[in-house]
């Protein structure tokens, strides 16, 4: 018991000292739209066996960026490098929970085409601001 409550507490401290840090890298920027409790269900070109996590998922003027909570880990996707977004029943293999569409972005990574997707409150609120800000940045 000790053990468990000790692990879920130093879980919550790093977690705590997670979003202190983005908050900070972020304190100078202009969101659009964030989602503090989105759930990252990866990257196509990882395939399944890749972690998936909560974090942070936030879009800005020029891009959108995902910060992970544990483990901690980033993503900037300029949204010049995105090619399509839309939502999914599943990605991966991996299904929305209660049904709720998942926001799939396709984007290109160097030479190739990657597909990451995240589960966030209000899809299609995600979907229309991130094809807006695209059409004011290409």
């Amino acid at each position: 018991m000790i053990i468990v409550f000790t692990v879920l507490l130093l879980a919550a401290i790093i977690v705590s000292v997670r979003i202190l840090r983005i908050r900070r890298q972020l304190q100078d920027q202009t969101i659009i739209v964030s989602d503090r409790l989105a759930n990252f269900y990866g990257r196509s070109t990882l395939g399944q066996g890749q972690i998936r996590g909560n974090g942070w998922l936030v879009l800005l003027k020029d891009d959108l960026i995902w910060e992970m909570y544990l483990p901690a880990r980033s993503l900037v996707l300029p949204l010049k490098s995105i090619l399509s977004v839309d939502t999914a029943a599943a990605h991966l293999g991996k299904t929305g929970k209660a049904g709720q569409p998942l926001l799939r972005i396709t984007y290109t990574d160097g030479e190739q085409e990657e597909c990451a997707a995240w589960k966030v409150d209000q899809t299609q609120q995600w979907v229309s601001s991130i094809n807006e800000r695209r059409k004011q940045v290409h």
